[in-house]
């Protein structure tokens, strides 16, 4: 699968592309357990599961993100809260807005911009630290497969 922008989403089956899809909006596309979740500018977040679309939500991601960890998918929907998909159901995991986050052996690690890092292990919150990898020189929040490691990774080099 391409996304070629204003041209859509495409298909490549080994010897032709097919159109499958419109524009992909500000939120992306994340591969997921259940197939990919693409947020389609204007239309809602989709789910391509490799034979046809089905909505998961009607709000559109937008300048928030979205994540796929063992549990299902995470979305934030920019402006409404942190939310979890599991395939068959939404519930909202924290009002709070995220900033950046990403699965890992322990769960879904979350920047909450300002309030530190923190982790959800499916049923509760925990924080990671107090430290907000956003206030410094713009972190980005990643683990190590098969570890419990989380890293943060200075995305700028400031000299």
């Amino acid at each position: 699968m391409a996304n070629f922008g204003a041209q859509g989403l495409w298909l490549w089956d080994g010897t032709a592309w097919s159109l499958i899809g419109w524009n992909v909006g500000d939120g992306g596309m994340h591969v997921w357990s259940g197939g990919l979740a693409v947020d389609l500018d204007g239309y809602g977040l989709w789910n391509w599961n490799g034979v046809g679309w089905s909505l998961l939500a009607a709000w559109n991601v937008g300048a928030g993100d979205l994540n796929g960890w063992e549990r299902g998918l995470a979305v934030d929907f920019n402006g409404h809260g942190l939310w979890h998909w599991n395939g068959s159901a939404w519930s909202l995991l924290t009002n709070w807005e995220a900033g950046q986050f990403d699965s890992w052996n322990r769960g879904l690690a979350v920047d909450f911009d300002g309030q530190g890092v923190w982790n959800w292990d499916g049923s509760a919150w925990s924080r990671v630290t107090t430290w907000d990898p956003e206030a410094l020189s713009s972190v980005l929040l990643r683990h190590c497969t098969g570890t419990n490691i989380l890293i943060f990774i200075a995305k700028t080099c400031n000299r």
